[in-house]
């Protein structure tokens, strides 16, 4: 049962004139714990939060009564998010929680969702292991919840190869963390050689050489339904060369995910809701 509000929820004051987003870093100051916790108090003098939004889940700013009810049930995940469906080159479909960013024509620039934040963070912020660890955490908490809320079933996960060398490599801590969520085993069987950046190269010539480049390791026993996973989906094909190998290989039923859509494939270019009352 939650005991706190999830990463990315958004707080209203009655006059809808104050608005705030809950980050990973205010958790333990003043103005987080008193976000975080059930009864919401002031944030700030005078101003009483009595109306939360949370990404994903509500539809506008609800009351104290249906925000009570939401955090007693267990409703909440451990961050915010907005579920999309990526549908890319042929037969390839990814189940994402979020976009990477929101996009409008009166900003300057995106902003991040709270989960694209996450994980940029986790691959560009050059994080000590421990608070590279605790990233991956909240981000495979939050995936694991999505995954029991659509009911699916796998019997293995497999993380597609990372695109650049890193020493500690987000999507593969990613695939090692949800399967412990999950009680699912990991099978590393997936791997790219090096080369030119896979997104230097042209659209039209990126799904033949990474054709080229993956490949699955010699002797892999795999299981039927396996859960195929990146932490952001570009063009899709990646995932669509890794899922080709796995379906070479005797894989029957493959459904890939990933934690957010890349900038360029964005399906909005709108604010959503969340960020202005």
């Amino acid at each position: 049962m939650p005991s706190f509000w999830p990463i990315g929820t958004v707080f209203l004051a009655p006059t809808e004139e104050y608005i705030h987003v809950l980050w990973p870093e205010e958790l333990n100051t003043l103005k987080g714990q008193g976000l975080r916790q059930w009864p919401i108090g002031p944030t700030q003098p005078g101003i009483p939060v009595r109306e939360v939004f949370v990404r994903g889940i509500t539809e506008g700013p609800i009351g104290s009564q249906t925000a009570r009810y939401l955090l007693e049930k267990g409703y909440l995940p451990p961050v915010a998010f907005q579920p999309y469906i990526f549908h890319g080159p042929g037969t390839l479909r990814v189940r994402t929680l979020d976009l990477h960013t929101l996009k409008s024509k009166h900003m300057p620039t995106p902003l991040r969702t709270p989960v694209g934040e996450l994980l940029y963070r986790a691959k560009y912020g050059n994080l000590p292991f421990p608070d590279l660890h605790g990233l991956i955490h909240l981000l495979a908490s939050t995936l694991a919840y999505q995954i029991r809320r659509v009911n699916a079933s796998y019997e293995a996960i497999v993380p597609a190869p990372p695109s650049i060398k890193r020493s500690h490599q987000p999507v593969l801590l990613l695939a090692e963390a949800l399967g412990n969520f999950l009680g699912l085993p990991v099978k590393h069987v997936l791997h790219k050689e090096d080369g030119v950046p896979v997104k230097n190269i042209p659209n039209e010539l990126r799904a033949h050489e990474l054709e080229k480049r993956i490949h699955l390791q010699k002797g892999a026993v795999l299981p039927k339904r396996i859960l195929l996973l990146d932490d952001i989906v570009g063009t899709g094909s990646t995932l669509e060369a890794c899922q080709n190998r796995l379906l070479s290989a005797g894989a029957d039923a493959i459904e890939a995910w990933a934690l957010t859509i890349a900038p360029s494939q964005d399906p909005s270019d709108t604010m959503k809701a969340w960020l202005s009352p």
